[in-house]
């Protein structure tokens, strides 16, 4: 029986061990998750003019001769560039590292927030919001999405009714610990 009893022992033991490594994921500590999402080449274009991107290209007229020597003039489309709206540079929170720019951007398409060369601690449940907060909180915040890497270039869609100038913080939220590790306060 005393031999039985040492393999409940164990198998319970297990057990706790299996739960505490689910609930804490002290993995993440050592482990990086790397992404390198491919941005479109205007988007990087906008962002590299550090937030000065330019403005809708002007229609050009272009001359041009029919086989009758008529000469007409057609218009070139106009073509619209991405504009960023805001960038922010991520401060550390709750005794975690982040370092990185955040940045808003228009484009035809809709809102990107993106993340270039984002290098932040790892940690169980990573969170990306928007939030009124530059504390850190995610009180009247809503959620993006499930940060999808800790290191790493990576963007996200802002749904149309997403009032930027109420939620102008990016926060990176740990979900499990009810903790931030990083804002970003867009300007």
């Amino acid at each position: 029986m005393n031999r039985n009893r040492w393999i409940i022992v164990g198998v319970v033991a297990a057990a706790v061990a299996i739960v505490a490594f689910l609930a804490f994921r002290p993995d993440k500590l050592f482990i990086d998750d790397t992404v390198d999402e491919e941005l479109d080449e205007d988007v990087v274009a906008a962002i590299a003019a550090g937030g000065s991107s330019s403005p809708d290209e002007p229609t050009t007229t272009t001359p041009s001769e029919d086989a009758a020597g008529a000469t007409s003039t057609t218009a070139a489309p106009t073509t619209t560039l991405p504009e960023v709206l805001g960038e922010g540079t991520f401060v550390s929170q709750g005794g975690h590292t982040v370092n990185g720019t955040a940045f808003v951007v228009e484009q035809p398409t809709g809102r990107l927030l993106v993340l270039p060369e984002l290098d932040s601690e790892n940690g169980p449940d990573l969170q990306l919001y928007l939030s009124p907060e530059s504390s850190g909180s995610v009180d009247g915040g809503i959620r993006i999405g499930p940060l999808k890497g800790n290191i790493g270039t990576q963007s996200y869609e802002i749904p149309d009714d997403v009032d930027l100038t109420a939620l102008a913080n990016v926060v990176i939220w740990c979900e499990r610990f009810a903790t931030p590790f990083g804002t970003a306060t867009l300007s």
